[in-house]
């Protein structure tokens, strides 16, 4: 046996690195090896051999066949693992090793976790027929992670793991926390209606305030679909971080899973010289075709919103109904803060800009085109500013309806804990119709009052402290209850068209 597998080796090293499976461990002259070194990788041992060797003996091993979707669980140097933490993963427990597909334990070992449909459709019924959205709460070495924190963000929790997604815990465990199952969406309207909900979810970088922005975003994809499930198109403004949890469940990943699908880039998320980039951009339950954007050169350079790349982003969208489609043009922009005539001037400019930015795109005059976003001109108190904005834009503003009489409100709006910290109530947030384009025979414009359904509480503190902070943390100076979504109500247009 030996001999043979000497003669393998030597004869044909090149089919045997091609195959992957068999390989050897042990190096001249004093080749200390055994078979313990095959198991701490997880493989099975085949034979010694002696080749090069003045000293014991190298080991030949069979590499254990790679199963797809398998996970090794646990992390060097520190692997503080147990069979039953496949169980978290809706995985099986297959073998145990110090090193597995890596760095090796000094401490503990590895647990290799293989999926079994059988078996994890019995235990966790649907949840393991589908891929769920998952965050894992807890940081090692220290990770003091609770069930009770997956309800901070509307979520729940699935279990306990020591390893979870990363480094292992020295002390406490990991938390996996999964997003609920989307619910239905409604049947959409026939094809020529199109409903557009604005939305400002005021998710600002954490170095300048703290206000929940996490457990807000993390359930306004739900609360929308619960609310308004034949909505159309969405035009978000303010996602400046990326909503929920960044890079893992964000903002784009879970209107994803609530059934919005094509989304456009944000405004100014490539390299544009700005600090912070426009936070605007789309998501829509048709498919998008075609999208572009444009940077405002009109701004207000003693205020802050001269350091944000704010702008213009175009959505071709094609709605297909029962066989029946058509072809939506959408702008969603984000313009100008702040109150006084220099502010208006820049307003009025800013739409000059998207008007001409729009007829770039050479829309056919019998397409629809829709204008939408948070304008901030109001027309409660500064009427005649808007009619200049919506003049600038050529553009028709749908009658209102609903019970909200503005869309920025201290004294109704919970996140505003002083009702005199800022102005109000106003209406500053807007979904209109072109004027030089195909018109809709009927139009209507509603604020809509969008909260939690149950009680969120959240860190408030003030700027400077850069990175997200728990309710119950040291580090968090107050910490508040509350259940509107944003500082901002979202407006819905509807438009029936010919």
């Amino acid at each position: 046996m030996e001999f043979a597998l000497k003669v393998v080796y030597s004869m044909c090293l090149l089919s045997v690195t091609i195959a992957g499976s068999i390989y050897d461990i042990g190096t001249g002259p004093f080749c200390n090896a055994s078979p313990e070194d095959c198991e701490d990788r997880g493989d099975e041992f085949i034979g010694y051999f002696q080749d090069t060797c003045w000293a014991g003996n190298k080991v030949w091993c069979k590499q254990r066949a790679t199963v797809k979707g398998q996970e090794w669980v646990g992390a060097g140097p520190f692997c503080n693992t147990l069979p039953s933490d496949c169980r978290t993963r809706f995985l099986k427990y297959a073998t145990s090793a110090k090193c597995g597909d890596g760095s090796c334990c000094v401490t503990g070992i590895k647990r290799l976790c293989v999926p079994d449909e059988k078996a994890s459709s019995k235990r966790f019924g649907a949840l393991a027929m589908k891929p769920k959205l998952k965050v894992w709460l807890g940081s090692s070495p220290m990770c003091d992670g609770k069930c009770s924190d997956c309800a901070l963000y509307g979520m729940s929790c699935a279990g306990k793991d020591m390893t979870g997604d990363g480094d292992t815990c020295l002390s406490g465990k990991k938390v996996m926390c999964l997003v609920p199952e989307a619910p239905a969406l409604w049947s959409p309207c026939q094809a020529n209606i199109l409903k557009v909900l604005s939305y400002n979810v005021r998710e600002l970088d954490f170095m300048y305030v703290h206000d929940g922005q996490r457990e807000r975003t993390c359930r306004i994809p739900r609360r929308i679909v619960e609310q308004l499930g034949d909505v159309d198109v969405i035009v978000l403004q303010e996602v400046f971080m990326g909503g929920c949890f960044p890079g893992v469940v964000s903002l784009r990943d879970l209107f994803r899973h609530h059934g919005f699908p094509h989304m456009t880039n944000k405004v100014g998320d490539r390299d544009t010289g700005f600090l912070e980039d426009g936070g605007v951009y789309i998501v829509s339950r048709w498919p998008i075709t075609e999208q572009h954007e444009t940077i405002f050169e009109a701004t207000h350079y003693m205020e802050a919103d001269a350091f944000a790349a704010k702008g213009v982003i175009y959505a071709k969208i094609i709605k297909t109904v029962k066989g029946t489609s058509r072809n939506y043009h959408v702008f969603g922009t984000h313009m100008q803060a702040q109150i006084g005539d220099i502010h208006d001037s820049v307003r009025e400019d800013q739409a000059k800009e998207m008007r001409a930015f729009m007829k770039d795109q050479n829309i056919p005059f019998s397409e629809p085109v829709i204008y939408a976003g948070d304008f901030n001109c109001d027309v409660r108190a500064n009427h005649r500013h808007v009619r200049r904005v919506l003049g600038k834009l050529n553009a028709g503003i749908p009658p209102r309806v609903g019970k909200l009489t503005a869309t920025f409100d201290p004294t109704t709006n919970d996140m505003f804990e002083d009702k005199n910290q800022a102005p109000g109530p106003e209406w500053l947030d807007y979904v209109v119709y072109s004027k030089d384009h195909l018109k809709p025979w009927v139009s209507t414009l509603e604020g809509i009052k969008l909260t939690s359904k149950t009680q969120m509480e959240i860190c408030s503190n003030g700027p400077f402290k850069p990175s997200y902070m728990y309710p119950d943390s040291s580090f968090c100076s107050k910490k508040r209850t509350i259940t509107d979504l944003s500082d901002h109500y979202p407006v819905l247009g509807m438009f029936m068209f010919p």
